[in-house]
């Protein structure tokens, strides 16, 4: 999900800038220390959101790399021409197969496919990047606007539309404006539009369907209740209002994710009005998160005295009976923080008590691993990288290092021991370190800047020195290292990525980890990703 309120985040030199793809994690402990981009771990599979409760965004979906220095072990795929051999059909053999389909274009999308979203946060104006390299301004104008409105928009992408709400963000009754449009990402035709002088965004970030019905929080000078509001537009105007904070988009089914009061999480039908609350009472109050590309809650409950993460959305309740959870909790242990890792079924929790931790994860397949974050022997850990990234098998990824690097380690099994992985070269002589997982594609940046510098022996003969990036997808054989630490965004479906270069006026460059081509990003704003779901 393509998320925008307001204007679009900052890259910082040495940072990861997360879209709202990437995961989102509760933190009940309040002595975290405030996120550092360079020294967390991120991955950018989940689409989660915000939570009941204080969050960690100990995410990626990525913002932020780049690369020059290109080493690429991807497989050569023969595109050669296919000899038929003689014929006597008095044709003239070519000498090229004719598969009756459409040749892959750079990775794999359709031609003319609408892939990015530039936003300019300056002049409030979106571009929309195809996958030919075209780029067509969209009208973000306010109609019939004062003379001196103060501009400002949310925006968000899913499926076939991009969602961009323009208004006044002065206060009084002559300032409350907005204008609502919905694009077909493909082209940047507007699918529907609707002009609204009484409501208008309140700045949070909406959430836009698979179908284009558009859900935000909203401000009206003339509400003169205590309440507040959200409401759900759609091509035939207003489709819902009601009481309470969207939180996540509208589903197929009619029903949304929202939260009223104080982070109470409902379930609300845009259609019936009817609103549903959760099944289960939430273990503390506050272990629970959103899974906004489903409208998704996941949290942690007690049933029948044994410990359960439930998954609601509405009236559709999954429990996955978590046991191995009981010991600690019934005893004195306490969770001090719960992610999402994976697509958003992988469920991370960190347990504490009396200063020590530890960590259980529960995978997608209901299997558990108790997880002692405890280096193999000779290894420390690097203080960048602080919670495991789930990978594309249920495995565990984390960095150790010894005394001359710091390489990426993984954890298979339940009985297994932390094993040196086979996805990256070793790394040293670096200040800040990020750790992303997407779609089964990987990534490991070092930076010369960061949280966590170190004192380095003679590091290895294959180590990268500095500032690095490696970018590496296991299933197709593909790795390419850049010869800096930068900005990177990973596609979805994580074939693709988007990386600035090592200078500071080095433009976004998109490229194929499976095959040649790129396209250069103009220069029209932050680039996002738009996803297809």
């Amino acid at each position: 999900m393509l998320s925008v309120a307001a204007v679009g985040g900052c890259v910082e030199p040495g940072g990861e800038v997360s879209d709202s793809t990437s995961e989102t994690s509760v933190d009940t402990s309040s002595t975290e220390e405030p996120a550092d981009t360079s020294s967390s771990t991120g991955e950018t599979e989940t689409d989660t959101s915000t939570s009941t409760g204080e969050t960690e965004t100990d995410t990626s979906s990525s913002t932020g790399e780049t690369e020059t220095d290109t080493d690429s072990s991807t497989d050569e795929t023969d595109t050669g021409e296919t000899d038929t051999g003689e014929t006597d059909t008095g044709e003239t053999d070519t000498g090229e197969t004719d598969t009756g389909e459409e040749p892959e274009g750079l990775c794999g999308w359709e031609p003319g496919r609408g892939i990015m979203a530039l936003l300019d946060e300056d002049t409030l104006t979106v571009s929309l990047l195809r996958s030919d390299g075209v780029t067509s301004e969209l009208d973000t104008s306010l109609p019939a606007a004062a003379d001196d409105a103060a501009l400002n928009l949310i925006m968000d992408a899913r499926g076939e539309s991009l969602f961009v709400g323009v208004y006044d963000d002065l206060g009084g009754a002559e300032h409350t404006r907005a204008h609502y449009r919905v694009y077909d990402r493909d082209t940047g035709a507007v699918v529907w539009e609707l002009a609204d002088d009484e409501w208008e965004p309140e700045g949070r970030a909406p959430y836009v369907a698979s179908d284009g019905r558009a859900a935000f929080f909203a401000y009206s000078p003339y509400n003169e209740s205590d309440n507040s509001y959200s409401r759900v537009l759609g091509p035939d105007g207003l489709v819902d209002h009601f009481n309470g904070v969207a939180a996540g988009p509208v589903m197929p089914d009619d029903w949304m994710a929202i939260e009223v009061g104080e982070s109470s999480p409902r379930f609300r039908n845009v259609v019936t009005k009817q609103q549903v609350g959760l099944a289960h009472s939430i273990w503390d109050d506050y272990n629970s998160i959103w899974l906004q590309s489903e409208s998704l809650l996941i949290y942690l409950s007690s049933i029948n005295g044994e410990l359960h993460v439930v998954e609601q959305h509405a009236n559709e309740v999954t429990l996955r009976p978590w046991p191995e959870l009981d010991p600690y909790l019934l005893n004195g242990w306490s969770v001090s923080l719960m992610a999402l890792r994976g697509h958003g079924h992988d469920v991370l929790v960190r347990l504490s008590n009396n200063g020590q931790h530890r960590y259980l994860h529960l995978a997608a397949d209901d299997t558990s691993n108790d997880v002692l974050m405890i280096p193999p022997e000779g290894h420390s850990a690097t203080g960048c990288v602080t919670l495991p990234v789930v990978g594309a098998q249920g495995e565990l990824f984390t960095i150790w290092r010894d005394a001359a690097s710091a390489n990426i380690w993984e954890l298979v099994g339940a009985n297994d021991d932390w094993a040196p992985a086979e996805l990256s070269l070793p790394v040293s002589q670096f200040a800040g370190l990020f750790l992303g997982m997407r779609d089964g594609t990987y990534w490991l940046t070092a930076y010369e800047t960061g949280s966590c510098p170190g004192v380095w022996d003679p590091p290895p003969m294959e180590a990268l020195l500095g500032g690095s990036t490696q970018i590496m997808r296991p299933q197709d054989n593909a790795y390419v290292e850049l010869g800096y630490g930068a900005g990177l965004q990973v596609a979805p479906e994580g074939r693709c990525y988007a990386r600035l270069g090592p200078l500071p006026d080095d433009p976004w460059v998109i490229e194929d980890l499976l095959g040649p081509g790129s396209i250069e990003v103009p220069d029209l704003g932050v680039p996002g990703w738009i996803p297809n779901d």
